[in-house]
């Protein structure tokens, strides 16, 4: 197998970075008091389209951009079409139990909500790192 670098689109990878940002300061925005109307979230019944409400449908964007480069990706390093839709359903399985995980936290085993989340948290860390690599 020869070996291959694979090029990265840059402006996906600062849309996608750029996105995660915003994500962490607009959540923060309800506990804040005095800032402009057109930073929140607009209400059910306003006709208007706030900032916070911008940033979710750009991340998805951008992972849908990024959907293809992925896949045209494993085509350059040699995957067939039977492994890249494996690949694909185990990652999937993978997210939605770490989705199950989290948001079915409260309660577990006499923990709190808190120490669980941190624990679920290390224990995907842990197991992604030993996530099967492709061999040669």
């Amino acid at each position: 197998m020869k070996t291959l670098t694979l090029q990265r689109v840059a402006a996906v990878d600062v849309l996608r970075a750029l996105t995660m940002f915003l994500m962490l300061f607009v959540n923060d925005i309800p506990g804040l008091s005095n800032i402009p109307h057109w930073l929140e979230h607009a209400r059910a019944d306003e006709d208007m389209l706030g900032f916070s409400d911008t940033i979710f449908p750009a991340f998805l964007f951008c992972m849908g951009m990024s959907v293809s480069f992925a896949i045209q990706n494993r085509y350059k390093k040699g995957d067939n079409h039977l492994q890249v839709v494996m690949h694909i359903f185990w990652r999937t399985v993978a997210l939605v139990v770490m989705g199950l995980f989290s948001v079915n936290s409260s309660g577990v085993a006499g923990l709190s909500h808190a120490w669980f989340s941190i624990l679920m948290v290390v224990g995907f860390f842990l197991i992604w790192g030993v996530y099967p690599q492709a061999s040669g």
